[in-house]
């Protein structure tokens, strides 16, 4: 079904769609009675006329797309264009950046095997993992510390948003190790901006290469990658390090990554962490599955029930603390979860 059909179905017009989404009410602070309602939308025209978005998806990405084109709109961000209604169905593809054979000519383009600005040359292992990142689009770097974890995913993000056009880069990490990402995210030319929830400082330079910032406390949200760029970049690919930190999915901290990891802008994902099943406990990863959208996440009751030995018990209605059938899963997402340690590699 096209945008046009799912909005003549609607009984909407245009001038009700551009009405319903103004930048006074999308701004990047603003809050709307309509976000508690996200499977339906309200016509302005006809307050009590309720258009069911579960039946219409068409019109329900289109919306999403028009809602991340006018957040960006303030009063001195007139160099922001407007995107046009029907150039919508172009501007966020849903097939995959390239084939395999494509991606793997742009990485012998590439040259992993240049030195790097700062001097440094990569490792025959960084070198397999930015290539096993980059073919995956989302996985789990799972190196020891010390292997180049910052670098691998650095290089990766500086390869997609060369192969992917206003594409920004998000990293999520410790408040310890920010000024480390902005230092060799500089090295390859990433405009940096360290990402604060309540300035929401935007960039004042006229780049093609992003790198938002931020702490796992205080993450962005896929709006303000296109507020904080001026507009310039409508999509992103996500590196969360010392991506442990999502233990559980009922954390604030969980939410708000997965939020990021599932938005249609994100276009690609790296979960780097040291110890991705923390404890020998697979429901410690099981967050981590559902960032990268492994199949075996799809279905959260299946997973507990077989990997993590989920069972009732007199003390707890739903005990997840164990482990079962290791040798299944690590088989199952062997593919998706890249591990390196310094004993295989010496």
């Amino acid at each position: 079904m096209s945008f046009e059909e799912a909005l003549s179905l609607s009984g909407w017009s245009y001038d009700d769609l551009l009405t319903a989404l103004s930048p006074t009410q999308l701004g990047p602070s603003a809050t709307s009675e309509k976000q508690k309602r996200p499977d339906t939308w309200e016509s302005p025209n006809e307050p009590r006329k309720l258009i069911d978005l579960k039946k219409t998806p068409c019109l329900k990405t289109k919306i999403i797309d028009v809602d991340l084109t006018l957040a960006c709109e303030t009063e001195d961000a007139g160099a922001i264009d407007r995107l046009s209604l029907r150039s919508l169905s172009d501007a966020i593809p849903d097939v995959r950046i390239c084939e395999k054979e494509m991606i793997l000519r742009y990485i012998d383009q590439y040259d992993l095997s240049k030195v790097l600005p700062n001097g440094w040359s990569l490792y025959n292992h960084q070198k397999d993992s930015i290539q096993k990142c980059v073919l995956l689009q989302r996985s789990i770097l799972a190196l020891d510390m010390g292997l180049g974890k910052t670098i691998i995913g650095v290089v990766w993000a500086d390869i997609l948003c060369h192969m992917i056009e206003g594409c920004a880069l998000i990293v999520i990490s410790p408040c310890t190790l920010i000024e480390n990402w902005k230092r060799e995210a500089q090295m390859l030319d990433f405009d940096t901006i360290i990402f604060d929830s309540q300035t929401k400082q935007k960039s004042h330079y006229q780049s093609t290469k992003y790198a938002i910032i931020s702490s796992w406390a205080k993450m962005p949200s896929p709006q303000d990658v296109v507020y904080l760029t001026n507009g310039r970049c409508n999509r992103y690919i996500l590196v969360c390090d010392e991506a442990h930190a999502m233990q559980t999915l009922y954390s604030r901290r969980t939410k708000a990554a997965l939020a990021l990891c599932h938005s249609p802008l994100c276009r690609g994902v790296i979960l780097s962490t040291g110890t991705p099943m923390k404890n020998g406990r697979p429901a410690n990863l099981y967050p981590l599955l559902l960032g990268i959208q492994h199949p075996i996440a799809k279905n959260k009751l299946d997973f507990e029930t077989r990997y993590c030995a989920g069972k009732k018990t007199p003390y707890c209605p739903w005990d997840i603390s164990g482990a079962a059938h290791l040798d299944e899963l690590r088989e199952r997402i062997g593919e998706h979860l890249i591990r390196k340690t310094k004993v295989r590699l010496c």
